[in-house]
């Protein structure tokens, strides 16, 4: 958005001072009009006909979020190339923008989709034989690192420490003349409350009650051998306490933070954004070409003498 602004008011500049209102606003209308398909409807159109070559008839892609770009690459590579592949999308809390992206190509023929939450990435990796890692960007900074949703320099350094490529599926306009070491200098908060969870516990989970049936059956077998129909009755009436006792403790550990307001000690921490290095990337895929991070001050410079 900053770089569009600055575009904007270099074009406003450049109107010679003669000229009409009518006709300063005929000229600019053009000129936003043109900057739009070049920098964001054609750009994004090159970066997946770029991008589609690294995927292939039975490759498996991970992917972290909801990305524009990525969407209609997947979907140009499935619809249009007609290629069937696999990808993995993971996702995190509390803004499950994971779940728009499945949701959107799981309708998709020829892919198959997997959703996992950050949690089970180490185990995606360890088990999925993932080709490419496939990330977008919110803005690439000029010293190379990657700006975008906080799990982002997760997923990218998972990638990386198990030999998986990872490309970066960024227009040019995103590119900044900021320079930022970390996340925590600059960056974007959300709401503190959508890190709690204040929703009723209303269920025991599936794997603790898998468990526990299995733990009734032996001891129904058991009282059954023994005790006959009253031991049944007991049995019912000691799985309908222990359910109780379950409910109300997850109850009581969801109730914990939904007063967090309270203490004034207490601080919840929602950031948004985080900062990827550029070690742990291979290549950025613009509509200029594929370029390695240190590359982004180059474009940004050329730019620059262009306009």
């Amino acid at each position: 958005m900053g770089n569009a602004i600055r575009w904007l008011k270099q074009k406003i500049s450049q109107i010679p001072i003669e000229m009409s209102d009518d006709d300063a606003k005929v000229q600019l209308n053009e000129d936003i009009d043109l900057f739009i398909q070049e920098k964001i409807l054609y750009s994004g159109k090159v970066i997946t006909q770029f991008a589609s070559g690294h995927i292939q008839n039975n490759s498996k892609i991970l992917t972290y979020g909801h990305s524009e770009v990525l969407k209609k690459l997947f979907k140009y590579c499935a619809i249009e190339e007609n290629k069937s592949f696999e990808i993995y999308i993971v996702d995190s809390k509390p803004l499950f923008e994971g779940k728009k992206l499945a949701k959107e190509l799981s309708s998709v023929k020829n892919i198959k989709c997997h959703y996992n939450l950050i949690t089970s990435l180490s185990s995606v990796l360890e088990r999925s034989s993932i080709d490419f890692c496939f990330l977008g960007a919110n803005s690439m900074l000029s010293n190379g690192r990657l700006y975008s949703r906080v799990g982002t320099a997760l997923v990218a350094m998972s990638s990386k420490n198990k030999n998986i490529p990872v490309l970066v599926c960024c227009e040019s306009i995103k590119f900044s003349d900021k320079v930022q070491l970390d996340s925590v200098t600059l960056n974007e908060l959300g709401d503190a409350d959508d890190m709690i969870n204040t929703k009723p516990f209303n269920k025991t989970g599936f794997n603790l009650q898998q468990y526990l049936n299995k733990l009734e059956a032996k001891k129904l077998e058991e009282q059954n051998s023994t005790g006959g129909k009253k031991g049944q009755q007991q049995q019912q009436q000691s799985k309908k306490e222990k359910d109780d006792k379950l409910l109300q403790s997850s109850q009581k550990n969801e109730e914990t933070l939904s007063n967090w307001k309270d203490y004034p000690s207490l601080n919840i921490l929602n950031v948004l954004y985080d900062l990827t290095p550029p070690e742990y990337i291979q290549k950025i895929i613009t509509e200029v070409g594929a370029l390695p991070p240190s590359s982004v001050p180059v474009i940004l410079r050329e730019y620059k003498s262009i306009t």
